[in-house]
């Protein structure tokens, strides 16, 4: 389950996960997304999965990925940042990465709450070819 608080000053969808999140946390999430009209086409999401263990195999990847295309649907762009800490949730998230085929959506993780942000607030947030930061 994640808590949701939407900032309007920066116009990012703020998400905090609880300390589980299980196969069917991640498929409410991409339902709640497609069902709010109240958001912009535009989403900017910031999901802080830090101190979160991932209840998700492997296998259950694509299950997840059904969600997000059927909420993808209803914007122009998704573009989600990720916090995450320990190495198992990385890979599950990185194999949820690299499992979405839809040029309309980008989900990048990071360590840090401001490499985040920064991210989330580049104008290009949709071309691959360019790295999530750029470092100084």
């Amino acid at each position: 389950m994640f808590n949701y608080t939407y900032n309007t000053k920066s116009n990012i969808l703020e998400g905090k996960a609880q300390a589980i999140i299980k196969l069917e946390d991640v498929q409410e999430h991409y339902s709640l997304i497609n069902q709010a009209d109240n958001l912009p086409r535009r989403l900017h999401v910031l999901i802080d999965c830090r101190n979160t263990i991932f209840q998700i195999s492997p296998e259950e990847i694509a299950q997840a990925a059904t969600k997000l295309d059927e909420a993808i649907r209803n914007f122009e762009y998704i573009a989600e940042a990720i916090l995450i800490e320990q190495p198992y949730e990385t890979v599950i998230a990185t194999l949820f990465r690299n499992n979405i085929e839809n040029f309309n959506y980008r989900m990048e993780i990071f360590y840090s709450k401001e490499s985040a942000l920064k991210w989330l607030q580049t104008e290009d947030i949709l071309d691959k070819s360019k790295p999530p930061v750029q470092i100084n």
